[in-house]
């Protein structure tokens, strides 16, 4: 997977920022995201980070236990 060349327009060190960095990086899970990061409004950060131009995919993998994975279209920024 390749990383986009696109610069994280959040303020450093916040959950916006974070989140970002990792996206930009590799896909996540909403559980990781709160577990790792930190961050309880998952789905809150996510639109921040659509809003700015990001184009963030996602699916359900599990309903029951509404498990979802996060990741960045990676053909947009390159």
């Amino acid at each position: 997977m390749t990383t986009s060349k696109r610069k994280n327009p959040f303020r450093k060190g916040s959950q916006t920022y974070r989140l970002l960095e990792w996206l930009l990086e590799r896909p996540i899970y909403n559980i990781e995201i709160f577990k790792k990061l930190g961050i309880m409004n998952t789905t809150g950060r996510i639109s921040d980070i659509r809003a700015k131009g990001f184009d963030v995919r996602s699916k359900p993998i599990y309903s029951g236990a509404r498990l979802w994975m996060y990741w960045l279209n990676q053909r947009e920024g390159i």
